[in-house]
């Protein structure tokens, strides 16, 4: 038997950190900051008015529509797509591609 966990999140106030180990993370429409890792999955971030760190080991990170904050986003065996950030990035991977804009 094998089992899938995705965890999402909508509509947070306040600052939001989330950690899984073999889970996808989605958050749209958080107030405050996001702290989003996860060792074996892709990450989803849309519509954060603060801060992001996004670190995943083996999944693609996608970012959308970041306000202001500062983010950092890394991944050892994926992209990242960062679209609609208007603070500064830092974004890394060892095996893909970094498209920002």
């Amino acid at each position: 038997m094998t089992a899938t966990l995705r965890f999402s999140l909508t509509g947070a106030r306040g600052d939001v950190a989330i950690d899984t180990t073999n889970g996808s993370v989605r958050a749209s429409s958080i107030g405050g900051n996001v702290h989003a890792t996860t060792a074996n999955a892709s990450i989803t971030l849309l519509d954060v008015a603060g801060n992001v760190e996004a670190v995943s080991s083996c999944g693609n990170i996608d970012l959308q529509r970041v306000g202001r904050g500062q983010v950092r986003a890394k991944t050892s065996n994926g992209s990242v797509h960062a679209t609609g950030v208007n603070g500064d990035i830092e974004a890394s991977t060892s095996c893909a591609s970094i498209h920002a804009g």
